[in-house]
């Protein structure tokens, strides 16, 4: 299991292709994605993944997250 703490917006986009990436490659890899708990300047926020994970490019992720491999945490920070 992957726990991964998003930052940046922009660089959030790129880490989610390659944790898509990673959970093809890798059926037994589970991974909690946790954004930040609130809106911190730049930083990927919870309130923004419904819509990102909603975007095509993002097809794969959203298949791993109904199978259970990838899932958001609420819980995040709640600094910058």
């Amino acid at each position: 299991t992957l726990f991964f703490f998003s930052d940046d917006y922009g660089e959030t986009i790129l880490d989610l292709f390659r944790i898509q990436a990673e959970l093809s490659f890798n059926p037994r890899l589970r991974v909690v994605f946790v954004p930040r708990n609130g809106r911190f300047h730049n930083d990927f926020a919870l309130s923004d993944v419904d819509q990102v994970l909603e975007e095509d490019m993002f097809i794969e992720l959203r298949k791993h997250r109904d199978m259970g491999n990838f899932t958001v945490n609420p819980y995040g920070p709640r600094s910058g």
